[in-house]
């Protein structure tokens, strides 16, 4: 018998093994971002529209007070008189004297359109609208005086 070795490899067939590996590594890691890339870009999205749902709280309880210390609801007009899109915008209309009534007004620029109505004598309807992602598609959070706030749009309207 005669001594069996492997035959010799060569510098070229090491440095294909070593692409390859690297081409690999480099997909997997293109796969990894393209799967993350779009959970983050909706996370970001969910965390601006939360602003619809922690104002809408405030302006229920303002709407709560107000009732108590004067026997009705107070509408207060859409604002700002659009919605805003994905840049956050000042809390202006020509109905802030309704949300100073209220005492009601955001902290700083918003990324949400505030409405209440008030349909009958008794009750109210706060609506807050958000399209923070700007698809035009909008994030609606309802609240009236027997339902705390709420997301009542689907789940992927941001």
């Amino acid at each position: 018998m005669g001594d069996e070795t492997n035959p010799p490899v060569s510098g070229r067939s090491r440095r294909r093994v070593w692409l390859a590996i690297i081409l690999c590594g480099i997909v997997g890691f293109g796969a990894v971002v393209w799967t993350a890339i779009p959970r983050f870009v909706s996370m970001a999205s969910r965390a601006k529209s939360a602003e619809g749902l922690t104002n809408l709280q405030a302006i229920h309880q303002a709407q709560l007070a107000y009732f108590e210390q004067h026997g009705e609801y107070l509408a207060a007009g859409p604002t700002p008189a659009r919605p805003p899109g994905k840049a956050q915008t000042p809390f202006e209309s020509a109905h802030l004297a309704e949300w100073e009534r209220l005492g009601w007004q955001p902290e700083s620029m918003v990324r949400c359109q505030y409405k209440v109505t008030v349909p009958a004598p008794h009750t109210f309807w706060a609506v807050a609208r958000c399209d923070t992602n700007g698809d035009g598609t909008m994030a609606v959070f309802t609240s009236s005086p027997n339902n705390p706030p709420e997301k009542t749009s689907p789940p992927d309207h941001y």
